[in-house]
Order: C-alpha cells, then structure tokens, then sequence
C-alpha cells in the first residue's frame, strides 16, 4: 500500500494525516504548538487516548484584556470627576 497524504486547514490550525501500511499519523500545527501522533493500525479501536489541553495562553489574554479594559474605565471615570 502506498502512503496516503491528507492535509486540513482551518484559519491559523492545520492539520496532516498520513496513513502508511502499519501506522496512521497525525500532525497539528497551530501558532502557539506542534503536535504529532502515531498510532498503530491495530490498535485503533481498541486504546483509547483521552488528551487535555493543559496551556493557560487563553485565560491569561482573557484576563489581561479584562484587567486593561477596567483600568481604562476607571481612568475614564477619574477623568470626567475632575471635570
């Protein structure tokens, strides 16, 4: 059997598969990781892998955009008091 290429894209995510005789592979590329699977053919159905997405780059742009926005209405408010 040959190698089989797949390739998926959804805005700044890709995704690659590649399938080969023994093995499926699977590549994630997003801007802040790579990550890269390899499972074997025989096993799929029979191991189940549960991944958690454990980065804290979301909540901490959350909560910083949240901070600044705060700040900038209690600048705002300081501001119209000493009119």
């Amino acid at each position: 059997m040959d190698t089989l290429r797949f390739a998926q894209k959804q805005g700044f995510t890709s995704n690659e598969f590649i399938l080969t005789d023994q093995t499926l592979s699977v590549k994630q590329h997003t801007i802040s990781e790579n990550k890269e699977w390899i499972v074997r053919l025989e096993d799929i159905g029979h191991k189940t892998s549960v991944e958690k997405d454990t980065s804290y780059m979301k909540e901490g742009i959350y909560i910083s955009l949240g901070l600044f926005s705060l700040l900038f209405v209690i600048g705002n408010v300081a501001d119209l008091t000493r009119m």
